[in-house]
């Protein structure tokens, strides 16, 4: 999910993985499946079990009208890290976190 700032040409890269199952919303008990669910709507907000990818880690990739080129090579790299989580971090709905 791309979350942009409100504040700055600046946005984040937000992963976050889903059983094929789909999902069961912690707070309100609705089911969503694994073809509709959204990375913000997973785990309620626990920052565990959903991360943020960038060319600096906890920092935005930022933008102007001069650099887009640049800021796309950036996300494509970035996407490795993305790889990454996604083949080592835990299958959270099987686990305690």
């Amino acid at each position: 999910m791309f979350q942009f700032s409100m504040h700055e040409s600046a946005f984040f890269v937000e992963i976050s993985k889903c059983s094929s199952e789909g999902y069961q919303d912690e707070t309100t008990g609705a089911y969503i499946p694994s073809n509709k669910i959204k990375v913000y709507q997973i785990g309620g907000g626990s920052p565990y079990i959903r991360t943020r990818i960038g060319k600096d880690a906890g920092f935005p990739f930022g933008f102007t009208e001069c650099n887009h080129d640049e800021v796309g090579t950036d996300v494509l790299r970035a996407m490795s890290k993305a790889e990454d989580w996604w083949k080592s971090y835990p299958n959270w709905w099987n686990e305690s976190l």
